[in-house]
């Protein structure tokens, strides 16, 4: 299965690629700090990580479990206001 990391995928336009892709068949790792993304995770069968991607310290588990997955990765980096 293929697996997205989408940054900001709580909300707008993250969201709207999380939604799309999901439906393509793509499983969607939404990172964001909106908690929303936890029940977003859960509906489309996706996952959640709650941390801020301006601190990399955080990131560097999230990838490290993303990537004791299998599959291929492909990373959305959306940062809104």
């Amino acid at each position: 299965m293929k697996t997205v990391v989408v940054t900001g995928g709580a909300k707008g336009i993250g969201l709207g690629v999380v939604r799309g892709l999901s439906e393509h068949g793509w499983r969607c790792v939404i990172i964001d700090t909106d908690e929303m993304g936890k029940s977003i995770a859960a509906e489309i069968d996706g996952a959640f990580f709650g941390v801020d991607v301006t601190h990399p310290d955080e990131l560097a588990p999230v990838f490290a479990e993303i990537e004791g997955g299998s599959g291929r990765s492909m990373v959305w980096s959306i940062a809104l206001d």
